[in-house]
Formats: structure tokens, C-alpha cells, sequence
């Protein structure tokens, strides 16, 4: 018997759906797990290459510090991001820190900074980087990204290259004496 409110449906051109027994949801949760992990390993994997190729292009692209040799993120900071540098340049091996600034850094106050640790440097405080200039004479490098979200001009990454303090550079001591300029 069938209520006044039933009628045959076409069921052959249609998707039927099933209830699942709760081990194959089991096994599905599992499985989607262990894809998100495989796609976490991967997106990690392409940020460091990508930072490894930015920091490359731009240093050798834009600074007279001759050719990239080995690139190390140092740890420790929690505003920017920090690498050290090893680069080569007519035979001899050089130490280079590369600063890439967080978005929305403002240049105004990038050149504040500078200003202010060449000043210190010239008053006779050693601790610290100084920067040092790209080929078109700047103390910094800026460059227009792409983001998923577009486009914005107003919060263009930069970064900038100092030389590299004296002693082990990502020592846990703390701040080292900074060499001569």
C-alpha cells in the first residue's frame, strides 16, 4: 500500500545513495589524513625552494656579491626572515646576511633603520649588521609578488643584504661583534 503522496520516480537516470558502514568512513578518515600530510610535506618543500630561488636571483641578480653557493634560514627571529649566505666572488668565499622583511613593511621606516645603524656604526657601536648597497645603489631590494589574493603594491616585500657578524653566525649566545665595514 502507498500513501496518496507517493509516486514512481525514474530511478534509472538518477544517482542512488547509500549508507556507509562505519569502517569504510573509518578507512576514509585515515586515508584523507594521510593526504594531508603528504600535502603539507609538499607545500614545505616548495616554500623552501622558493626561498631558496628568491634569495639566489635576488642576490645575484641585483648585489655584487658574485654567485650564491649555499643558502641557510636562520632560526630564532619572529618578525622577519633571516638567511645566511654563502656566496663566491673572485675565488674567495664570503658570509652575507639577506634580511626578506614581513609584508607591510614600510619603506620609510626600512630607511629609518638603516640610517640609524650606519649612524651607530659611525659613533663607534659594533654590534650588528650594517647594510650594504645593491648595484643600483639602494640599501634594500624591492620586488612586486603575486599572492593568491592579487596583486597590492602597498605591502611589497624587501629585503636587505649585510655583511655577516664575525664568529658562528645562528649562535644561541646572542648578538656578536660585527665585522668591519
Amino acid at each position: 500500500m502507498v500513501s496518496k503522496w507517493y509516486c514512481e520516480m525514474e530511478t534509472s537516470r538518477m544517482k542512488r545513495y547509500d549508507a556507509f558502514q562505519p569502517q569504510i568512513l573509518l578507512d576514509l578518515h585515515h586515508e584523507v589524513m594521510g593526504v594531508a600530510a603528504k600535502a603539507e610535506s609538499l607545500a614545505e618543500v616548495a616554500k623552501e625552494h622558493f626561498l631558496y630561488t628568491q634569495v639566489k636571483a635576488i642576490i645575484e641578480h641585483h648585489y655584487d656579491l658574485g654567485k650564491v653557493k649555499e643558502v641557510y634560514q636562520i632560526f630564532g627571529g619572529y618578525i622577519n626572515t633571516t638567511f645566511g649566505v654563502y656566496t663566491e666572488k673572485n675565488g674567495e668565499m664570503e658570509t652575507w646576511l639577506f634580511r626578506k622583511y614581513k609584508r607591510g613593511k614600510e619603506l620609510e621606516a626600512l630607511l629609518f633603520e638603516h640610517k640609524l645603524l650606519l649612524h651607530a656604526r659611525k659613533n663607534g657601536f659594533s654590534f650588528g649588521a650594517v647594510h650594504t648597497f645593491a648595484k643600483d645603489g639602494k640599501t634594500y631590494h624591492m620586488e612586486m609578488q603575486v599572492m593568491p589574493e592579487g596583486e597590492r603594491p602597498s605591502i611589497l616585500p624587501c629585503s636587505t643584504i649585510s655583511a655577516a657578524p664575525t664568529g658562528t653566525i645562528g649562535s644561541p649566545t646572542g648578538p656578536m661583534k660585527a665585522s668591519p665595514m
